[in-house]
């Protein structure tokens, strides 16, 4: 059987949601910085990474889209790199590594890289509904 293990960890800086100094940055552009530096710590060929599994809240409006896919190419990953993007709240950054893991495990996949974003990209838009604390695994 194959393990699963993680090879390289990093995050983005905590903000005061949309006050903060952060709160104009675009969620994609800060997942692509999460992806670079960790692959960079890795010191692995972006090449090597086929899929990047990237979960956040509230993917809509801006951050619509498949934003595993953009912040995939933003973070230096080459276009041949998948990308899927979840969406389970407060357990976003824990279920995309489950997902990572069950991957490597059962499909023998060489590299997922599992991305867990903050929700506070969304608060600008619906702030009643959003926490400023960062996801699992983020």
């Amino acid at each position: 059987m194959t393990d699963a293990v993680i090879v390289s960890t990093a995050r983005t800086g905590l903000g005061k949601s949309y006050r903060g100094a952060l709160n104009n940055t675009h969620s994609v552009d800060m997942a692509g910085f999460v992806i670079e530096e960790a692959v960079k710590r890795a010191g692995i060929d972006p090449a090597l990474v086929e899929d990047v599994i990237l979960g956040a809240t509230f993917h809509e409006g801006a951050q619509g889209k498949n934003m595993a896919r953009l912040a995939a190419i933003r973070g230096g990953l080459p276009v041949t790199t998948a990308g899927m993007s979840l969406n389970r709240f407060c357990s976003s950054g824990l279920q995309s590594i489950a997902i990572a893991a069950q991957r490597v495990v059962s499909e023998r996949s060489r590299l997922s890289s599992p991305v867990a974003l903050s929700p506070s990209a969304c608060a600008r838009t619906t702030r009643s509904t959003c926490s400023t604390a960062p996801t699992s695994g983020s």
